[in-house]
């Protein structure tokens, strides 16, 4: 019987520095880098073809993932309450599906692997409100410094013969135009700052911090477009705690 109370007395206090290591207590300054993937994806942001003389698709936009990693440096300024300031690469963008058209003279082009890559350094400010140990809500703003956009594309160009036999097109020198990669830099059609708002969720435990948010962005990102930046964040981290 006592070895029983021995047990549970010692799963209580094992329990009780679990939990306290969830939340550090009020003036305490950490450090939390992480990583963790983004997805997103751009709104108002449709390509159309024409799929023969007669048809034309409209295609939206897909959400693409990419790599998000950084630091936090946390301020715990109440029981409840904290603010963070964050530095981090978030990669942005959106993909389209394979898409095929036919021309007037019969002729097939085909694109896939249609894709924008960006990549932004970000800086969120966010204020964080525990609604229990561990558990918290956050919002705040973020400031986005575009790095680089590239495009890319692979482009084939076929018909079918008399026989049903699918031929690929020759340039004027000859070369078959099959699976025809392009990269473009486009960093020059984008806006070189997003703002926007992030709102989200996370839940520490033994020192170890995993998040979601959505960015709220309000600032076009490409200059001709009325598209905007929509990206998830999926954030995992170690908290570091100076008292």
């Amino acid at each position: 019987m006592r070895n029983k109370k021995v047990i549970v007395l010692t799963m209580c206090a094992c329990l009780g520095a679990i939990t306290s290591l969830a939340q550090p207590r009020e003036g305490t300054f950490s450090i939390v880098p992480h990583i963790g993937v983004s997805l997103a994806n751009m709104g108002n942001n449709s390509i159309h073809y024409s799929v023969d003389s007669n048809n034309q698709r409209a295609y939206d936009s897909r959400y693409k993932a990419g790599f998000d990693g950084g630091v936090d440096f946390f301020y715990q300024a109440g029981q409840r309450q904290a603010v963070s300031l964050g530095v981090e690469y978030q990669m942005m963008g959106y993909r389209y599906p394979d898409l095929e058209q036919v021309d007037a003279d019969e002729i097939h082009i085909g694109w896939s692997e249609q894709r924008l890559t960006s990549g932004y350094l970000a800086v969120p400010l966010k204020a964080h409100y525990y609604l229990v140990k561990g558990l918290s809500v956050n919002a705040g703003v973020q400031v986005g410094f575009l790095l680089h956009a590239k495009y890319h594309q692979v482009e084939s160009n076929f018909y079918y013969d008399k026989e049903g036999k699918l031929q690929y097109v020759q340039d004027a020198n000859g070369n078959i135009q099959k699976d025809v990669e392009t990269d473009s830099d486009v960093k020059d059609a984008y806006n070189k700052v997003d703002v926007s708002i992030p709102i989200g969720v996370s839940y520490e435990f033994m020192n170890v911090v995993a998040g979601v948010r959505y960015n709220l962005s309000f600032t076009k990102a490409n200059k001709l477009l009325n598209g905007k930046n929509r990206c998830f964040v999926f954030t995992v981290g170690y908290k570091f705690n100076f008292y």
